[in-house]
């Protein structure tokens, strides 16, 4: 597990969120290791936040990109789960996107 980097991982979901938020990166501040990494997200509700990944999951730990100042009060396995309880436009846009999906393979 120890060459597994989770910046990379972090690099990976936010090419499958993109479409669906108003902003995604990597965080290039936070320290990240194997163990852990961080990235910064906005909704298309204009809600900003600092999400850390861990083995455990994923967790909102700052309301501020780079910045990691807040006990995160739950931990989401995914960050589909995440982003669908934060923001009803996530959640209807990645309907959306999957309904065509659908659609196309008819």
């Amino acid at each position: 597990m120890e060459d597994y980097d989770l910046r990379n991982e972090c690099s990976r979901i936010i090419t499958e969120i993109q479409p669906h938020v108003s902003s995604a990166e990597v965080s290039k501040t936070l320290e990240y290791t194997y163990s852990v990494a961080h990235m910064n997200l906005v909704t298309k509700e204009d809600i900003k936040m600092c999400v850390r990944l861990t083995a455990r999951g994923f967790e909102i730990v700052g309301d501020e990109f780079d910045t990691a100042n807040k006990e995160p009060t739950i931990t989401y396995e995914l960050i589909d789960q995440l982003l669908s309880d934060l923001s009803p436009k996530y959640r209807e846009s990645f309907s959306s996107l999957l309904a065509q999906k659908l659609q196309n393979l008819q």
